[in-house]
């Protein structure tokens, strides 16, 4: 299990089988059932240092995957309602970026990257390359890397994209790799760029 809080973030006492976070506003007690006491209906809960989301931290916590898969799942939903621009902020990126300091949740995000919207796919590879947890760094790469097989070119897109904020040069085999088996000439070059860029700058 990968660290749960930043420092100074909130305080998680455990007794009587709940789990109690003190945020820096408002509380919330959660019992063994994940069931919500004391939370303010409609109003969510972010750490103000780290930005993670305390009902997906208490999912971390509990080390539920089917409910911490439905909290993703229900990120992805969301942001399907979105507009991605370039260079751009956005509620799904602020949501995911927090996330991936975690190795479970870059698990559950592998498990349903091939089912959801590609286009919020494609955002989510961006954000899983730019990302700077050393610790999950070897999941997203790996991830990032079966990306560069999807039957989506958006997806793919996304993956390379993904790729070359990463950083690392193992992946260069398996992008010259999505370079020759790739049928769109346009995606083929933004591939070769990447390459170009890991070959110059990650040396």
């Amino acid at each position: 299990m990968s660290k749960l809080a930043c420092v100074g973030c909130f305080n998680i006492s455990e007794s009587n089988g709940f789990t109690t976070f003190y945020p820096n506003e408002g509380y919330a007690t959660l019992d063994m059932e994940g069931q919500w006491e004391n939370w303010d209906i409609g109003r969510i809960y972010f750490c103000p240092v780290c930005g993670r989301s305390l009902k997906t931290l208490a999912l971390l916590t509990q080390g539920d995957t089917e409910k911490l898969t439905k909290r993703i799942k229900g990120i992805f939903n969301s942001a399907r309602f979105e507009y991605f621009e370039d260079g751009m902020d956005n509620i799904f990126y602020r949501e995911l970026m927090p996330l991936l300091d975690s190795n479970e949740v870059v698990a559950v995000v592998a498990g349903i990257i091939d089912e959801i919207c590609p286009a919020v796919a494609s955002e989510a590879l961006r954000c899983i390359g730019y990302a700077d947890y050393s610790e999950t760094h070897d999941s997203r790469l790996a991830l990032l890397m079966h990306c560069l097989e999807s039957s989506s070119g958006i997806v793919r897109d996304g993956a390379g994209l993904g790729l070359d904020s990463l950083g690392d040069l193992t992946a260069i085999p398996a992008l010259k790799q999505a370079v020759e088996r790739e049928a769109n000439a346009a995606l083929c070059n933004d591939l070769e760029l990447v390459i170009n860029d890991l070959e110059t700058y990650c040396k």
